[in-house]
């Protein structure tokens, strides 16, 4: 019997077209993985990338808190007189209002020249500049020469400049207060780098704060 001649050249191209069509699917499926390696990587990223603003998210909640508490921190520091944060502040102890000793020490000295110039003073024998705007700061021997030298009683009204409650006793220092606000300003200005100019707001020299207070004794 006879065998079956085939075309010449058939099984040639029939393997082929079978590697060409292997090799399609070879690349579709390396298409596909490649795909898929892809999709896992966007998914990655978009993982990364949500994190990424969660923590920025969560780093600008922890700034903006940061940013009251010491903008809170700074204001008690604030006299309200100078307007601006110092490290000594002094509390009025009839109403609780607190006070920069030097804004305190002016409105004091102030109340002092007003009660001087009362016509009921007129005899008080001292230099003029003392009863002008601007004097000389008194100190506790000039309040002695008042008190000694006034034939009426010689009686400053000291009034708080907030409530304009009188104020009959000496000022007390705000210790507590003052420290703990310093202390939080200063651990957050060392990671944040904020800046803030705190004065020291302190008195006058030779002068206590009783020594505004011996015309009632």
């Amino acid at each position: 019997m006879a065998l079956a001649t085939l075309p010449s050249g058939s099984y040639s191209l029939n393997n082929a077209s079978h590697e060409d069509e292997l090799e399609r699917n070879g690349i579709v499926v390396l298409a596909k993985d490649r795909f898929v390696v892809l999709a896992a990587q966007n998914v990655r990223l978009q993982h990364c990338s949500d994190m990424h603003q969660q923590r920025l998210s969560e780093g600008d909640s922890i700034r903006r808190k940061l940013d009251m508490i010491f903008k809170a921190a700074v204001e008690s520091l604030t006299c309200p007189i100078l307007l601006e944060p110092v490290k000594c502040l002094w509390i009025l102890p009839e109403c609780g209002h607190a006070f920069s000793a030097q804004a305190l020490h002016q409105l004091f000295q102030e109340a002092v020249r007003l009660e001087l110039n009362r016509d009921l003073h007129d005899h008080i024998n001292v230099e003029p500049q003392l009863r002008e705007e601007g004097h000389t700061p008194y100190t506790a021997e000039i309040f002695a020469r008042f008190k000694n030298l006034a034939t009426f009683n010689f009686t400053p009204s000291y009034k708080c400049p907030l409530c304009r409650t009188v104020v009959t006793s000496v000022p007390i220092r705000c210790t507590q207060t003052v420290n703990t606000a310093l202390g939080i300003i200063s651990f957050i200005r060392a990671y944040t780098q904020k800046v803030v100019t705190i004065e020291n707001g302190c008195g006058l020299i030779g002068v206590d704060w009783a020594d505004y207070f011996i015309f009632t004794i």
